[in-house]
């Protein structure tokens, strides 16, 4: 069984580190990999999504955005589907657009946690992604 140090509200490592295992451990390493902009990481200059070029799009195609994030949900180790994603525009003006994305992850094991993703195309270098999950009647943000 996979364990990691669970990671506090901010990514970061706590000063007080835990460890977590099982479910917790997919959802915290799907919660990164959608946050990492395409080339952020130095050994894979591949991985990641490309906030910074969907800023560029306009409008954004939500279609191509919300098949690049549901490869990244169904790539990550521990992840054996996505059923009913969803991606829609919420929130959009001249400057700012949001994409909405919705469905449900089905871990191996067959344990179904449901995704809420919104991701701000505004520009800038700040976290462009708010991933949370839902899984047995408890919200976990990662």
């Amino acid at each position: 069984m996979p364990f990691d140090v669970a990671l506090d509200d901010d990514g970061d490592l706590p000063i007080r580190t835990r460890h977590i295992s099982g479910a917790d451990v997919v959802l915290q390493r799907v919660g990164i990999r959608l946050r990492t902009f395409l080339g952020e990481w130095i050994l894979d200059q591949f991985q990641g999504l490309d906030y910074l070029g969907w800023t560029q799009q306009k409008p954004p195609n939500v279609v191509e955005i919300t098949n690049l994030v549901r490869r990244e949900i169904e790539t990550t180790p521990g992840v054996d589907r996505v059923e009913n994603l969803d991606g829609q525009f919420v929130n959009v003006t001249t400057v700012n657009a949001t994409i909405r994305i919705t469905g449900d992850v089905i871990l191996v094991g067959e344990e179904a946690v449901a995704i809420l993703a919104a991701i701000g195309l505004t520009g800038g270098n700040s976290t462009p992604a708010v991933i949370s999950f839902q899984r047995s009647g408890a919200i976990a943000a990662f």
